[in-house]
């Protein structure tokens, strides 16, 4: 009887999955590289996002492996549905010398403001602080780093939301703020 149990919640468990992957594909607009020729061996941690419309922007970090100082945050901006060589905007290149590995970028474009850029600097997540670059132009430039407050990470992996009722006090104060 309870072969039977996890056999029938498996099998529900795989058709459920079967139906959102055909749900999910229709909603796929586009499947292609982005950074065909990079100049490191690994990457990790993606985000996209929309600067404006028909206009991507995808961030990771990549270099020799993770963890390695080597590690930066890496930039690829889509134009003309095409998308342009990726850029190295951020490393973990200390004032007093030494490089630290970068992590987890997380993109997001403040309604009506600038398009955000956090990520993390430090030998590992326990050891982790917050950056965070802004740019004007949808990724074009950048501005320098600000480091975050002691304490704040920023966004780890999942982008800040903007609620509905928010939005109007928010969009000013984000573009205020860093």
């Amino acid at each position: 009887m309870k072969f039977m149990k996890i056999t029938i919640l498996g099998f529900f468990l795989l058709a459920g999955t079967a139906w959102a992957v055909e749900d999910a594909s229709s909603a796929v607009i586009a499947s292609e590289f982005v950074n065909e020729h990079a100049p490191y061996p690994e990457c990790h941690a993606s985000t996209i996002v929309e600067v404006a419309p028909g206009q991507l922007v995808a961030a990771w970090f990549g270099g020799t492996k993770e963890r390695n100082p080597d590690v930066g945050i890496w930039v690829a901006r889509q134009e003309n549905h095409r998308w342009l060589d990726a850029v190295e905007v951020a490393n973990g290149v200390q004032p007093s010398g030494p490089r630290l590995p970068t992590w987890n970028p997380v993109l997001f474009q403040a309604p009506r403001g600038p398009l955000f850029l956090f990520y993390k600097i430090g030998p590992s997540p326990s050891g982790w602080w917050g950056m965070l670059k802004t740019s004007p132009d949808g990724g074009k430039t950048w501005s320098p780093a600000q480091r975050l407050p002691d304490g704040i990470l920023g966004p780890i992996k999942n982008k800040p939301v903007v609620l509905a009722d928010e939005h109007r006090r928010q969009r000013g104060r984000m573009a205020r703020a860093f």
